[in-house]
């Protein structure tokens, strides 16, 4: 049948493969004229033409192209190089937009590119405007944006528009927080996390934040609590056993596992003495060691500001404090619930825990 569209497509596409790009014009034609309306014809015209250098024509037939196959991967793929081409950064990130829709698998390559025009400051606006209708794959590209951009500088512009446009989700604001702790930009993401509370948290705000666990949501921040146990130990907020509030309940079940994933950074007044406070109550706890906070500073410099007496055993609630001090380079400090373990072999536990009131004044 010398009039199937999809065969002579199919061979136009192996001409264009093996730069035959006379006979895949003559065969696009033959395709176009048993159907006008198939895209991917106007698409092997427009390589035809990207050969030839006349640009101009690759461009109308690009869109002669999208227009009537928008599910055609390559033609929208051109479609947006061009759109770049032009500086015409919208009508690129649409293009990207319906790419992504219509093949999923096509992420590791488009994402990268969404990511480099967020990076530039003429093409911010309609990045913001596309993310702005919550497409189904901003989560990964506010990921990936914020591991991959160049500097931290290029963050604000993007998470600080999505935020007075219609607001960051807990998890895209801590991987904003995330990228700013990592580039040690402290003040900054301080800043900004206290700009995301409410008047009534802004009100309980203490040093460390939700000392008390009376807060059931983690909000994915460094200045909350970050609770994330490895297997085989068990860590939740829970009603106190002594029926007022709740506090932090930890349970090891015997598995030999590292365990500091109980933390939160803190912003404290470097040259300045402190005292942690804490209550704590202990029921069968069974370790090598125990389980002691520890107060580093945020760069990974040095030894640790504190490192409290390991605890074990059994023991009713009861009220302790350690001072200590911040030196005068220590920009911000992580406050780490921990097993002290200086071999694999101590890092087995059996039992369980409970803190709560935990302060530093």
């Amino acid at each position: 049948r010398d009039n199937q569209a999809d065969a002579l497509i199919a061979l136009a596409e192996q001409e264009v493969a093996s730069g035959q790009f006379d006979a895949a014009a003559v065969l696009a034609r033959r395709a176009l004229a048993a159907n006008p309306f198939d895209g991917r014809g106007y698409r092997v015209l427009a390589d035809v033409a990207a050969a030839d250098g006349d640009r101009a024509a690759q461009a109308r037939l690009i869109d002669l192209a999208v227009r009537h196959a928008p599910r055609d991967i390559p033609a929208r793929t051109w479609a947006a190089q061009i759109a770049l081409q032009r500086g015409d950064a919208a009508a690129a990130l649409h293009h990207y937009d319906r790419l992504l829709r219509v093949a999923p698998s096509t992420q590791p390559t488009v994402i990268p590119a969404i990511v480099q025009l967020a990076s530039m400051p003429g093409a911010r606006e309609a990045v913001v405007a596309e993310l702005s209708g919550q497409p189904y794959w901003r989560p990964e590209f506010l990921r990936q944006f914020a591991r991959l951009a160049p500097s931290s500088d290029d963050l604000a512009p993007i998470f600080g528009a999505l935020e007075q446009g219609g607001g960051l989700n807990e998890e895209e604001m801590a991987l904003y927080l995330g990228r700013l702790v990592r580039d040690r930009r402290w003040d900054d993401a301080f800043l900004a996390w206290v700009g995301t509370l409410a008047p009534e948290e802004l009100a309980r705000l203490a040093t460390p934040y939700d000392g008390g666990f009376e807060n059931r949501s983690r909000s994915g921040s460094p200045f909350d609590w970050s609770i994330r146990p490895p297997e085989g130990i068990e860590v939740a907020v829970r009603p106190s056993p002594e029926g007022r509030g709740h506090a932090l309940w930890l349970e090891f079940l015997g598995r030999r596992a590292a365990f500091r994933d109980v933390r939160q950074l803190l912003r404290l007044q470097p040259g300045q003495s402190y005292v942690l406070q804490w209550r704590s109550r202990l029921e069968e706890l069974q370790a090598a060691r125990g389980l002691q906070w520890t107060v580093t500073c945020a760069d990974g410099r040095g030894e640790p500001l504190l490192a409290t007496a390991p605890q074990a055993g059994s023991s009713g609630w009861r009220v302790q404090q350690v001072r200590f001090a911040v030196p005068d380079d220590c920009g911000a400090e992580w406050l780490t619930l921990e097993l002290e373990a200086r071999i694999p072999a101590e890092s087995q536990a059996f039992g369980s825990a409970w803190f709560d009131d935990v302060r530093v004044v």
